[in-house]
């Protein structure tokens, strides 16, 4: 055997072992405390263990590349934050409108994908309302108390990581943008419009 295929035999038992050292921890303490003892990214962890993406695992990963800015964060007028429960909020503060009032619309939407791990994304409106365009003072708003509410379905599992990131760019970041401007904003409009047009009458 030459020294080259020495080389590359040693190598090749040594990755294996590292292997083995990594699925044998992920299987003791599980893949997020791995990745904290080790100093290693879930997204490494995955690739070094060859662990299925299932949908908790797909929950962990795009966290982690959300964190990281690998992510779209600014999605048309919306911005997208993670706050400390892990909440993924969508704002925007000068939502388009075609409202019969004069004022800037802004609006809290929550939409986490895999939340609590199941296998769907909740949609739900937190927070609206209108704000005088010279003032910028709040004239009137609510929040989605439950009436503003839907969910789709997630995949069950990915072939790989780079299928979650596609996941997330083409199909998530799209539905949720729809189904907050075609079913939330016409009745949130609705909503801001009936009660204007009481208070100016009152």
């Amino acid at each position: 055997m030459s020294l080259k295929q020495t080389i590359k035999r040693i190598l090749k038992e040594e990755k294996s072992k590292i292997e083995q050292f990594v699925l044998d921890s992920i299987d003791e303490i599980g893949l997020q405390k791995t990745s904290y003892k080790m100093g290693l990214p879930i997204s490494k962890l995955v690739e070094i263990s060859n662990t299925e993406i299932n949908h908790y695992v797909a929950k962990l990963l795009i966290l982690e590349f959300f964190n990281e800015g690998k992510l779209t964060k600014k999605f048309k007028e919306f911005e997208i934050k993670i706050n400390e429960e892990g909440t993924f909020i969508w704002i925007c503060d000068n939502v388009p409108h075609d409202g019969n009032f004069d004022g800037k619309i802004f609006i809290e939407v929550m939409a986490t994908p895999y939340y609590e791990s199941q296998r769907s994304t909740p949609v739900e409106l937190d927070w609206c309302g209108v704000e005088d365009n010279e003032t910028g003072e709040i004239i009137y708003e609510f929040d989605g108390g439950g009436d503003f509410f839907t969910l789709f379905p997630n995949p069950k599992k990915f072939e790989t990581i780079e299928d979650v990131i596609e996941w997330y760019e083409l199909s998530y970041l799209y539905k949720v943008h729809k189904i907050i401007t075609k079913n939330f904003l016409p009745p949130a409009i609705g909503k801001i419009e009936d009660e204007l047009d009481w208070l100016n009458r009152n």
